[in-house]
């Protein structure tokens, strides 16, 4: 926001230099990212957080100026021109979005009028253009105070004003000459007849102000911040209006504001007549300040300093909150102040923050003792970076598009207020983001990708930490020393087993995932994740042409190992044997393995695949014991109970 330093001065002259005035904001958390001279004044340029609304005005700066010079605010006297004679009917249909509207009919808006030029300086200053003299004053209220104005020309209004939510595809031709669709979630200005305006946002071209206007409907109302913003996104609209709006602006403004447009018209317009006043107004729906519980003990608590009670409470009067003895309200204006924390926030801001006094704590040193079958999750992260992977960090919210196409059976939660269509829902899993980053990378031909990311996806209305990765393109950077070649489904599978050698893996099904290459991973006989290529049908959704493989786990499946145990070494030989099978139909091989296991004795210390040749499998079996050496007899009988076992359990025969 940018703002003239003499129109700041009209409202409070602190005996303060330019600069220290602008160090004293800095300090105070309201950036002033620029000062620039501009003729004979300076313009100071604002970067204000979301949550400081109430600072987009010179009113509301102004405020924030008196509170931190101890300078009370200059006396502005506005005329009253309220009219007890109606205006034209107003109708409230949807008070839970508007639940105040105030209305003014004014006539003889002559032409050939110019808005007077200190009010255009102020304006261009701001960086608004000027448009019409109707148009200047509205936003010349809008920018002093920091309530948002519309005129109508009352001419273009058919018989009424109605505040509602739209109709099924319904038109609207905005004033920047934008045909939208409209649908029932958005809030609208309409007459008898259609919309007239999208409320909060922007006004319609066909009731706009013209110079051939010679009447008008003023309008200043208070509509809910959230169906402003969310609407703003939605349609792509960033006007200064919906700007406030989305961010709370003062209820209590909007009849101030609407005398304030008055008093400057009527100096543009000498003969200008208030025809009629309508306000309508829903208090069940309006905010209300909360009152909060302020304890000292806890503002030394959360600072680590005292400030004494009439200190504190200085500050917050000075802030213009009500303050009796241990509980504070805060003004309307201020929605961001809600609990005691908030409180303490404004004191330390306003004593400043240069204040605090430098002290070493005096604390005992206490050791943390971790348990031993938990393993850090930087120590993951530090394997999976070892292994080529490098970490990104994405949102929690993805598009529904992408959401359907990730995890089609999963219910997620759509987002109220998203900040844009592609941010709609709470994401499933961070395959989505992963996938897009590979995209990403792809087009700016990168062929050797591989990330992880950790964090919560949001499942049937429950978190779930989770570890993702994907590793795309090559299986490792091209170079003289090894052929080059694309990942496949063992070399991501490797990583996994870096992360925890004791998963099983049994085929399974995703719909992210190729059927023939997806494999459901088990720790302890329970589900912790998948594991598999990306599904071709996805590919092509993506534009992807090189291969993808993906694997997601729970988090705790990682971070949770077994605790060592000493197990005696074995002082004598072991024995090996090697199996070759030919598989008459599919197996996977830890089924082969897994059975082995249960059905050899104590004397098999490992079992292990080490060659695979289209339907041939070749298996190594170690036969060893710690109290002494085996015979060969052992062996053969173990042999054979292993190969008629596997002959009569699985569709195998044994290669000779």
């Amino acid at each position: 926001m940018k703002l003239s330093e003499q129109w700041l001065r009209e409202w409070i002259d602190p005996k303060l230099s330019r600069d220290k005035l602008i160090e004293k904001l800095n300090l105070s958390g309201l950036a002033v990212e620029s000062c620039e001279p501009y003729e004979d004044d300076f313009v100071l340029e604002f970067e204000l957080t979301p949550n400081r609304g109430d600072c987009l005005s010179v009113l509301g700066i102004a405020r924030e100026v008196a509170a931190l010079t101890g300078n009370p605010l200059k006396k502005h006297a506005i005329k009253n021109y309220a009219s007890k004679n109606k205006s034209i009917e107003v109708k409230i249909n949807s008070p839970q979005y508007c639940p105040l509207y105030c209305g003014r009919q004014i006539k003889n808006i002559t032409a050939g009028k110019t808005t007077p030029i200190e009010i255009q300086k102020k304006l261009l200053k701001s960086g608004i253009n000027l448009i019409h003299p109707v148009v200047d004053i509205t936003n010349y209220v809008m920018i002093e105070l920091g309530q948002p104005l519309h005129a109508f020309d009352l001419a273009k209004i058919n018989k009424h004003i109605v505040v509602r939510q739209a109709k099924a595809n319904e038109k609207l031709l905005l004033l920047d000459k934008r045909e939208i669709t409209l649908d029932e979630t958005v809030l609208v200005i309409a007459d008898a007849e259609k919309p007239i305006a999208m409320a909060g946002m922007l006004g319609g071209l066909d009731s706009g102000v013209t110079n051939s206007t010679t009447e008008i409907f003023l309008e200043v109302a208070f509509f809910v911040p959230s169906i402003v913003g969310k609407n703003a996104r939605r349609y792509g609209i960033h006007t200064d209006g919906s700007h406030r709006f989305e961010r709370g602006v003062d209820p209590t403004l909007p009849p101030i504001a609407m005398e304030r447009a008055t008093e400057l018209l009527a100096e543009i317009y000498p003969n200008l007549e208030v025809v009629g006043d309508t306000v309508k107004t829903d208090k069940k729906y309006l905010p209300k300040s909360p009152k909060i519980k302020l304890r000292p003990k806890k503002i030394t608590e959360l600072l680590g300093y005292e400030i004494s009670e009439k200190k504190s409470h200085d500050i917050l009067k000075s802030l213009t909150m009500t303050v009796t003895k241990n509980t504070v309200i805060p003004p309307s204006y201020r929605f961001d102040i809600t609990q005691e924390v908030d409180l303490i926030e404004e004191i330390a801001r306003v004593y400043g923050y240069e204040h605090v006094p430098s002290v070493l704590e005096q604390r005992s040193i206490k050791g943390h003792i971790q348990s031993e079958n938990i393993k850090p999750l930087l120590e993951i992260k530090n394997k999976l970076v070892s292994l080529g992977y490098q970490e990104v960090v994405s949102y929690s919210f993805i598009s529904q598009d992408l959401q359907q196409k990730i995890s089609p059976d999963i219910k997620t939660s759509a987002l109220e207020n998203p900040l844009s269509a592609e941010l709609a829902v709470m994401r499933s899993s961070l395959w989505g983001s992963l996938i897009e980053i590979v995209q990403h990378n792809l087009n700016r031909q990168q062929d050797y990708l591989r990330f992880f990311e950790t964090g919560l996806c949001f499942k049937n209305n429950k978190e779930e930490p989770v570890i993702s990765g994907v590793w795309a393109g090559l299986s490792h950077p091209e170079q003289w020393g090894e052929k080059k070649r694309e990942v496949d489904f063992y070399d991501i599978k490797n990583s996994l087993e870096q992360l925890n050698s004791g998963f099983t893996y049994k085929a399974g099904n995703h719909p992210a995932l190729y059927p023939a290459q997806t494999t459901e991973i088990f720790l302890n006989n329970k589900s912790v994740g998948f594991c598999g290529a990306l599904h071709p049908e996805l590919q092509k959704s993506f534009d992807i042409s090189i291969p993808v493989f993906l694997f997601e786990i729970d988090l705790e499946a990682v971070t949770t190992k077994k605790i060592p145990q000493f197990k005696t070494i074995s002082k004598f030989p072991s024995i090996r044997r090697d199996i070759s099978l030919t598989l008459n139909k599919k197996i996977p091989a830890q089924e082969l393995q897994d059975y082995i296991k249960k059905i050899a004795g104590p004397s098999l210390s490992e079992v292990g695949v080490f060659d695979i040749y289209k339907q041939h499998i070749a298996l190594k079996l170690i036969f060893q014991l710690v109290d002494r050496t085996l015979v060969e007899d052992e062996i053969t009988q173990q042999m054979t109970k292993i190969i008629s076992g596997l002959t009569e359990h699985f569709d195998v025969t044994l290669r000779t």
